[in-house]
This record gives structure tokens, sequence and C-alpha cells, in this order.
């Protein structure tokens, strides 16, 4: 089988294109101009295209008319939002396995996506309108859409001066007020799926070990875990709005211990190489969703941890700033764990590693 792979500048991409080829299928891969292919350099990757980003639904229909009989499989927000935007047209071309406009739209918007959680009875956290309590966080209801990084898409307030001048910036960026709510001062866990039609196929369980920033970036090392109460809530959610494709439901515990939903990442997403070093079937799955074929069986390993060098480095080296040695410890004892995965380097397939860190080094992190 045929499968196109998008937006290889992301590092996400990598563990996409090698889960593929392992597979058996034929992998091209294609990125837009004056981007980083950091996905191409690797040996599986058949041949890579170029597009322009003017009119680039023109570029990308008329490639995978050329290539013929392929799987689309959208890695960035950006090319997911094109082809959401004309399912029917690219499904006449190509295999795909996404969700329409409107279902990203509600997935992406943070308020909506809490009141249809209240709904189905997942919990969420508490929303603060009048009477604040601190610390909260404040947050837009989109920060991709605004251009943010992970790491910029809220503030933790402390107080009322902070709370306001947070507001102050979100709302002037997004020209809306963003959300305010309670702190939840637990461990954060997601469950990623991969599904159609709001139906679950496979699905992938990880709890954050370290993150970068460790104020509240994104995961630097995670590990799977067997969650049930996790799969039940985003399975209802997956039922409750028709979800196809990829993506991921983040949570984090309260103070009580007790999941509450945070947000929803409707795409592949920053620790999607813990699918790899877990040997899940998801990405398979999706291909096969994607092109009709014969769907794997569910399978994940339980307890595989997967790190990103070189972040999770200066996790560990920020955690020992801030008081907390023993996560340095237990970063350098990842780092020579042989059992434990990077999330982009592996010794075979070397050239997306060193491209991505000479990116990393220009400042283009992705």
């Amino acid at each position: 089988m045929k499968v196109l792979v998008t937006d290889v500048r992301y590092r996400m991409s990598v563990s996409l294109i090698r889960e593929l080829a392992d597979a058996g299928h034929t992998v091209y891969t294609c990125e837009t101009d004056g981007n980083t292919p950091i996905g191409s350099y690797s040996k599986y990757v058949t041949e890579h295209f170029t597009l322009p980003a003017e009119k680039y639904k023109e570029a990308l229909t008329e490639l995978l008319v050329r290539l013929g009989d392929a799987a689309l499989l959208p890695v960035g927000a950006s090319t997911l939002s094109v082809v959401a935007s004309d399912i029917g047209a690219f499904a006449a071309v190509a295999g795909i396995c996404v969700s329409d406009s409107e279902t990203l739209d509600l997935l992406n918007d943070k308020s909506a996506l809490a009141a249809l959680a209240r709904e189905a009875g997942v919990p969420t956290p508490t929303d603060y309108t009048d009477e604040m309590k601190y610390p909260c966080v404040v947050k837009p209801l989109c920060g991709e859409k605004l251009g943010l990084h992970a790491e910029a898409r809220y503030v933790i307030a402390h107080d009322a001066e902070e709370a306001e001048k947070a507001i102050e910036r979100f709302t002037a960026l997004a020209g809306e007020a963003p959300i305010c709510q309670e702190y939840l001062s637990g461990e954060g866990a997601g469950c990623s799926v991969a599904a159609k039609d709001g139906e679950v196929y496979a699905y992938i369980c990880h709890r954050r070990v370290r993150e970068y920033p460790t104020s509240g970036g994104p995961s630097s090392c995670c590990v799977t875990v067997d969650d049930v109460k996790l799969v039940e809530y985003t399975k209802v959610l997956v039922k409750k709005t028709n979800f196809s494709g990829v993506g991921m439901f983040e949570y984090k515990k309260n103070a009580d211990g007790e999941w509450k939903l945070l947000e929803c990442n409707p795409r592949v997403w920053g620790s999607f190489p813990l699918v790899r070093a877990s040997k899940s079937s998801l990405a398979k799955c999706w291909a096969a969703l994607a092109a009709g074929t014969d769907i794997p069986a569910q399978s994940v390993k339980i307890g595989k941890k997967m790190t990103f060098f070189p972040s999770d480095v200066m996790a560990g080296l920020s955690y020992a700033r801030h008081g907390k040695p023993g996560e340095l410890f237990s970063q350098i004892w990842d780092a020579l764990n042989p059992t434990v995965r990077d999330g982009v380097f592996e010794l075979r397939d070397a050239k997306p590693a060193l491209a991505y860190y000479k990116s990393m080094l220009k400042g283009k992190k992705k």
C-alpha cells in the first residue's frame, strides 16, 4: 500500500514513517517550501516532494493523483484543516480517515469541548467567571491557532495581577476572552486513539514523567500505562463527537486524585513516538482505516518509556535547579538505559535525528 505523510518538518512524523515502512507500506512524504523536512531524511522514504505554500490544496491534490491509490496521513494541523474543509474532494483521490472541519473546531475549542464533556459525564476543571481562586490557569480557546508553542498556550497565575495580565495578553492575541480554570496539581496523562466514525479501533495511554519547560511544557519523557478510566472517558468523547482520525485527549489529576479533561489534540500529537516505543498498533491502524484495509488488532506494551533528547536533558537540569535533584538522576538513568527509546534517534535510521538536532540549534524546534 502507498501512503503519503505530510508536514514532515515535525519530529512526530519520523516515527509514523518508520511504523508504516515496518508494516510493509511504500512511504512518500511532502512538505511546503521553506521548512526543514526532517522526516524526509529517513531511509524508509521512497520519495519526498516539496509543495508550494501558495495553492497548497491544489498541489497536494495533484500529487495524490500522480501517486494514485494512496492513503493520505496528514501530520500537521494546517494540512488537516485543508483536508477537513473538503473531505469529498480528497476522498475522491486518496484514502483518508479524518474528521470534518466542524468536529475539529469543536475539539480544538477548549470551552466547547468542556461543555460537551460535562454533558457526557466526563469531569473537567472548574471554570472561574466571577470569583477567582489562585493559583489558576489562564489559556485561550485554541492556542495553536494563534501560532503559540505549547508552553506559551497558558499562564499559571498566582494572584489577581498575574491573572489580569494574562487575560489582557490572550484577549489581544485572540480577539476574545480566554478561559480561567482551577489549577490541577496532580500528574498529567493522555489517552490517544485511532478512530473512525466515533468508534475507537486502537488506543494508548501514557503518563507524563518529565516535561520541558518544567512549569508545564510538552513531555520530554513519558511512559505507557493501563488506565481504564482514561479509556472510558476518551471513548465517550470520541463517540459523542463522531471523531475520525488520530488524536490525544489530555487529562490531569486534581488534589484528590481524580482525572479531569484538559483538552484534545485532534491530530498527530507531540508524544506520538511513544506509539513506536511501545509497539502499539495505533499508527498501522490509522493507515488501515484510511485505506479501507484489514484493521490490526489492538496492541501496546505497558511500562515502555520514551524520551526526547536533548529536551529531556534540559528538563533534568531544570528540575535540579528547582530543588528536585532526583529528577536529574532519573533523567541520567533513563538516558543510559537501553530499554528507554528516544523519540527521534534510531541507530539504523540516524539522519532524521541529526537533521532535527541541527534545526534545534538554528532555533526551529518542532
